[in-house]
């Protein structure tokens, strides 16, 4: 019998303190269904590692009552970390505990580790959720995203590259972590064989973005298959835990090229600028726990519980910098789109009239985030209006639509699930290429050149 390869793609948000997983079936009616990967229920996957002895574990949480955890050290925002480690600046991007990393292990090591645990989560939920013949096997390829910031420094996106397909690679030759642990000792071994398959086959700036791209751009796409979603000129705040990522862009609406009749549709979306600053809730939680007097090392005991807090005038004083730092990814993309359009006086009226917002991310939950990073830019005046989610017609949860309170977790994974081409910085909309249909991106790309080497 001849076995037939079913392309899938994981679309893997790895995040701060949060991790998001979205599974892709290319095969599936409706340009391939999407669906949310969950972990006892829940679409968040822990993003943190602890230490237990000589076992790292994976995928659990301070909050886990489970007496094994009760002598763990903890390494959380490991994605910071490791920028700030790259970058020779650790307080401008790490705002958790200070930690003392595992003998022979450097933090990058840990996150490329978290990644094949990552992966083989989404491998799991794959197998558990896509119903394929018995003449098929599931030929999984992957993409991590990682702020525009980190994609636009030639340092950061190589180390990220390089943290994406040591784990793929660690998944290729060992399959899955077997109970979400493994010795220091496994660790090193299984490191030395990936790190050695990786630089064996070196690959070109071109192909980078088959393994990570930038979230600001994953999380448009949505925005373009929306039916929801009409053209016109669009802001969208991402509000993570350690970082907040703005970008402002165009939906162009018309008709393909030989195509004279019926209705247009959505043809091309392009950005106007993009920017993201290394602030997010992390930040407001730590600026919280100063205000209280309470141990700054226990942040995360705050998530969830700044809403409350928030209420109080000297909680929001303590805070404001936060935010204004999270608002300030906002004012850099609208500048560089204000430059593009500083002759055109039209253009800028419909911007500054006409834009809408999208919020994503965990921090678009907390109302005085909400009410303060939506303030129009560049002194403006009055707010964009803050669209509600609806969610994509591809994506699924447990074969239901997915929840609009889930929505802005997930929608960074969604996009990261699909081959999509890059979308362009353009100064005018007519500069913007069309985009393709994804059947047309497929043929042109080949997992087995990409992922099964």
């Amino acid at each position: 019998m001849t076995t037939k390869r079913r392309r899938v793609h994981f679309g893997i948000d790895y995040g701060t303190s949060n991790s998001k997983l979205v599974i892709r079936d290319f095969a599936a009616a409706d340009d391939g269904r999407a669906h949310v990967a969950l972990d006892d229920g829940s679409e968040r996957f822990s993003s943190s590692v602890a230490l237990v002895g000589n076992d790292i574990l994976f995928g659990f949480r301070r909050t886990n009552r489970h007496r094994i955890l009760d002598r763990a050290t903890w390494y959380e925002s490991l994605k910071m970390y490791v920028a700030g480690e790259i970058k020779h600046d650790e307080r401008a991007y790490y705002h958790g505990p200070v930690f003392t990393l595992p003998s022979g292990l450097s933090s990058q090591d840990l996150a490329a580790l978290t990644v094949w645990w990552l992966i083989g989560e989404a491998s799991l939920a794959a197998k558990a959720i896509i119903r394929h013949r018995s003449d098929e096997v599931l030929a999984p390829g992957m993409t991590i995203g990682i702020p525009m910031s980190f994609y636009t420094d030639t340092d950061l996106r190589r180390a990220f590259v390089a943290i994406a397909r040591v784990g793929w690679s660690l998944f290729r030759a060992r399959g899955l972590i077997n109970a979400r642990r493994l010795s220091i000792g496994q660790a090193q071994q299984y490191l030395r064989d990936a790190h050695a398959d990786v630089m064996s086959d070196p690959i070109s700036d071109e192909e980078a973005r088959y393994w990570v791209r930038s979230e600001a751009e994953a999380a448009l796409w949505w925005a373009f298959r929306s039916p929801q979603i009409s053209d016109g000129p669009y802001a969208k705040i991402d509000i993570g835990a350690g970082t907040t990522n703005a970008s402002v862009f165009r939906i162009v609406v018309g008709r393909s090229e030989g195509v004279e009749e019926g209705p247009a549709g959505k043809l091309k979306m392009a950005f106007f600028g993009a920017s993201s600053t290394p602030i997010g809730m992390d930040a407001v939680d730590e600026a919280l726990a100063h205000w209280q007097g309470s141990d700054p090392s226990k942040t995360m005991a705050l998530r969830g519980r700044e809403d409350g807090l928030l209420e109080d005038e000297g909680a929001q004083r303590a805070c404001r910098p936060a935010f204004r730092a999270m608002h300030e990814a906002l004012t850099a993309a609208w500048k560089q789109n204000w430059a593009l359009i500083r002759h055109a006086r039209f253009e800028k009226e419909a911007w500054a009239r006409d834009s809408r917002l999208f919020l994503l991310g965990g921090g678009s939950l907390v109302r005085a985030s909400r009410q303060l990073v939506s303030a129009k830019p560049m002194d403006l005046g009055g707010r964009l209006a803050i669209l509600n989610l609806e969610s994509p017609p591809d994506l699924r949860l447990s074969g239901r639509a997915v929840p609009r309170d889930v929505l802005p977790f997930v929608l960074v994974a969604y996009g990261l699930s699909v081959l999509a081409p890059p979308i362009p910085m353009v100064e005018t909309p007519d500069e913007a290429p069309p985009m393709p249909p994804m059947e047309l991106t497929l043929r042109q790309l080949s997992h087995e050149d990409i992922y099964a080497r």
